[in-house]
């Protein structure tokens, strides 16, 4: 499967690395006409979103200007206020590349919309001023169940803001037909459900303690707000749910299957599944939060239900979102190690009362090239002339989408060579169609290996053509791929 960290307007289970979508309300000096810029507002999901105008007085950035001969001129940004990027230049829409504090690799970013005025948002998974929990501290757990507890059932406690969270395991478990959760937890085995470290709950998290029988929720307990210290007791009576929100959706995996037969390299395998989450951040297409319902779809499947979920905290603002995704897989041995690479078809949408319909329509990428030499082939070697822009681009299997995004990554062995390290270089995005990204050559080093990840989406980010990489709009599908790892070799 592809690297997760980077999907457009979706951290599934990710952070540090942070996304460039949602909707901003911030303000900036004002520019003059001869003046294109690049504006990011931060947007920190939690229990509740916060959003502000994002400092970027440590950050650098750079416009692009094509200056007609297929070189490009790089015009160094100042940076206006504290959130916009800006350079003096009187015509055309030049793509602005900048850097962003991820954690824990920092990368670029690459606008290409085909405006003089971009804007976008810096979108994380975290609360308010959030700091690492102590490695000693521990919660107690003493929570009456509203039914004797079956041995089929999962128990979970998750802090949705600190974004971290536990399934209740051996002893930690009530014995069968037991009336209560009685048990201490080390919080350190907490792990962070979006990557990083596992942060200190303050009053700003919503913690809960979740009852699961197969994939549905059907019981919950939501403690008052606590400060974390060394030692906390969580007690109370988890309340039963009932069923009450009707789910029927029709899905033909059948197809999503076959459209993975073009993409080269070649992909087999995998499946299809589904979840539904009461999302925080749905409004800016992200589906962290908590699930309510999921499964898998067998491939002779044609619907999913009719069956029921509940979802208690629409009242918190956390709407019910769907995911239904498709992927296939491969695997490179990459210094003798094997590593998983993809595609994959996914979309998010809101859950109404009517049937939905998956037909997954965003185009799938099939052959990504670079410098127009198809990455077909794991471990080829490509000759590149660094002394101009290197241009990647790809074919797809359906025209017709909302924007592309273009991720680089370089492969590599860890120092102690035991562990493949995959590191962002570049995330680009670009409305134009068909996709075409040129990047300055010294993103890429001779005797190094690379590969890419193009995406194509549909819906989502419908404004994009006129510099809005900001107002995501429901439902959005996303199709992915990955090429070929290549080694780059000098010209």
């Amino acid at each position: 499967m592809s690297p997760m960290r980077l999907l457009p307007a979706l951290l599934v289970g990710a952070t540090g690395c942070a996304q460039i979508f949602g909707i901003a309300n911030t303000t900036s000096p004002d520019v003059g006409p001869s003046e294109v810029t690049a504006k990011l507002q931060r947007v920190s999901i939690g229990a509740n979103v916060v959003t502000g105008p994002f400092d970027l007085s440590k950050q650098t950035g750079k416009f692009l200007v094509d200056d007609g001969t297929g070189d490009l001129t790089q015009v160094p940004a100042m940076v206006l206020g504290t959130d916009t990027f800006a350079a003096t230049i009187p015509t055309g829409t030049p793509s602005v590349l900048f850097t962003l504090p991820d954690q824990p690799t920092p990368y670029l970013r690459l606008w290409a919309a085909p405006a003089r005025d971009q804007k976008g948002n810096y979108l994380v998974y975290e609360h308010p001023m959030a700091t690492d929990a102590s490695p000693t501290a521990a919660i107690t757990l003493n929570v009456n169940l509203p039914t004797p507890y079956m041995t089929s059932e999962a128990l979970r406690v998750e802090v949705i803001g600190a974004w971290t969270g536990h399934t209740l395991a051996g002893t930690e478990l009530p014995a069968a037909a037991a009336t209560a959760i009685n048990t201490t937890i080390l919080y350190s085995m907490f792990p962070s459900i979006v990557g990083g470290t596992a942060k200190k709950i303050t009053t700003d998290d919503v913690v809960l303690v979740e009852r699961y029988a197969g994939n549905m929720l059907n019981g919950y307990y939501k403690p008052p707000p606590f400060v974390q210290s060394e030692s906390d007791t969580i007690s109370g009576d988890m309340m039963p749910l009932t069923a009450d929100q009707p789910l029927l959706a029709m899905v033909t995996p059948m197809s999503y299957a076959s459209r993975f037969a073009a993409v080269r390299p070649s992909v087999m395998g995998g499946g299809t599944s589904w979840s539904i989450n009461a999302a925080p951040g749905y409004a800016y297409g992200a589906i962290g939060g908590v699930k309510l319902h999921g499964g898998a779809v067998a491939a002779m499947d044609t619907m999913i239900g009719p069956t029921m979920y509940a979802n208690p905290f629409a009242t918190l603002g956390w709407h019910a979102v769907m995911y239904l995704g498709s992927s296939q897989a491969r695997t490179f041995p990459f210094g003798g190690i094997m590593t998983a690479l993809g595609a994959s078809i996914y979309t998010v949408t809101e859950v109404g009362s009517g049937v939905l319909a998956f037909d997954l329509p965003a185009g799938l990428p099939i052959t990504s090239s670079i410098d127009q030499v198809p990455l077909v082939i794991d471990g080829a070697e490509i000759p590149l002339d660094l002394t101009k822009p290197v241009e990647i681009t790809t074919q797809v299997d359906r025209t017709g989408n909302t924007v592309y995004q273009m991720t680089l990554w370089e492969m590599k062995l860890s120092a102690d060579m035991m562990r493949v390290e995959i590191v962002p270089i570049v995330d680009s995005i670009t409305p134009s169609d068909p996709p075409r990204f040129r990047l300055p050559p010294e993103l890429f080093l001779v005797e190094h290996y690379y590969f890419v990840t193009f995406r194509s989406m549909k819906g989502g980010l419908t404004g994009a053509a006129t510099g809005d990489l900001q107002t995501v709009t429901l439902p959005l599908t996303v199709a992915s791929a990955d090429s070929a790892v290549f080694k780059v070799k000098g010209p």
